[in-house]
């Protein structure tokens, strides 16, 4: 993500307790994909983030250029890619491990309770109708024990880490009028 910053201006900078000032790079300047691309119907492709995939390894598997990392990332307003990126299977027992204890901590805290509303089924065009689910509490998950379910805390967080596994990829004919559009805006 480091050469998403190059072209931002840098900006003199008083660390406290520091008398010399620092020239540092302007994080507060922001570059949105949606704002450059939403005159322009731009298509994205979903992909699904294998185990040990990086964001500079997608954008060299999709666009030949690990530099262009920060397009994925900003492809799916992904700002923090340390927590909104998913965790690889060892990162993620390690982070329950830290913030809980163990694994089985955390599977015996209970998160909420969550009920049911529709299975997955097919319409019948063939379109995938997801399941829903709401969340409720606990009198109403005991009167409805068949279509409710307790959510544990390390399901809840292996959940959403799973969630954060689907991507959009922005299709490569879009590439050049990004990154020229990027370099423009921070001139």
């Amino acid at each position: 993500m480091a050469h998403y910053f190059r072209p931002f201006p840098t900006i003199q900078y008083k660390l406290p307790g520091i008398t010399e000032t620092k020239f540092v790079t302007d994080i507060t300047r922001r570059f949105a994909l949606s704002r450059i691309l939403d005159k322009v119907s731009a298509v994205y492709f979903d992909y699904e983030i294998q185990e040990g995939d990086r964001p500079d390894i997608i954008a060299h598997k999709y666009y030949g250029d690990e530099k262009l990392d920060w397009v994925v990332l900003l492809a799916n307003e992904i700002h923090d890619p340390y927590f909104e990126w998913p965790l690889a299977i060892n990162q993620f027992k390690n982070y329950i491990t830290q913030k809980y204890g163990s694994i089985s901590a955390a599977q015996a805290i209970v998160h909420h309770y969550e009920q049911t509303i529709q299975e997955s089924s097919f319409s019948p065009e063939g379109v995938l109708i997801p399941k829903r689910t709401i969340i409720v509490d606990y009198q109403t998950y005991a009167a409805n024990i068949s279509t409710s379910r307790i959510v544990d805390t390390y399901t809840h967080e292996l959940e959403l880490n799973e969630k954060r596994r689907k991507i959009k990829i922005l299709d490569e004919k879009y590439i050049k009028f990004v990154t020229s559009s990027h370099r423009k805006i921070f001139r």
